[in-house]
């Protein structure tokens, strides 16, 4: 799925993307702020659509996957993050996540940067 930069330009466009992600159980906390991140980083595009169907394939409904800009406190910096969520997590999480992203062979020499993680806290 490629996708050029004028598609996170446009408002419509960007519903679409977000319209996209929700179909797969996706929830996009701060959507100006992601659109705005993709926007700068256009070819992270493609490489988080890769990891967030591979997550949801990995996973299943029972996860809870959310999309959203960190802003790091102490640099000037900022990257998305996808935190993986569960009611009862399992022991092997944190394998399963590398194994899904270890798979996006997209995230090579891209602008920005994304991480997957899980924080254990209880679905929202």
């Amino acid at each position: 799925m490629t996708v050029e930069i004028e598609l996170l330009e446009s408002r419509d466009s960007w519903q679409n993307i977000v319209t996209t992600l929700d179909s797969y159980g996706f929830e996009v906390s701060g959507q100006e702020e992601v659109q705005f991140y993709l926007s700068n980083h256009p070819d992270m595009l493609d490489p988080t659509f890769q990891i967030c169907f591979g997550l949801r394939q990995e996973f299943g409904p029972a996860a809870s996957l959310t999309l959203e800009v960190y802003r790091d406190p102490e640099f000037d910096a900022s990257h998305l993050i996808i935190y993986v969520r569960f009611p009862h997590y399992p022991s092997d999480i944190m394998g399963r996540i590398d194994s899904v992203v270890d798979k996006c062979i997209g995230l090579i020499d891209t602008s920005g940067s994304i991480l997957v993680t899980t924080d254990f806290r209880p679905i929202r």
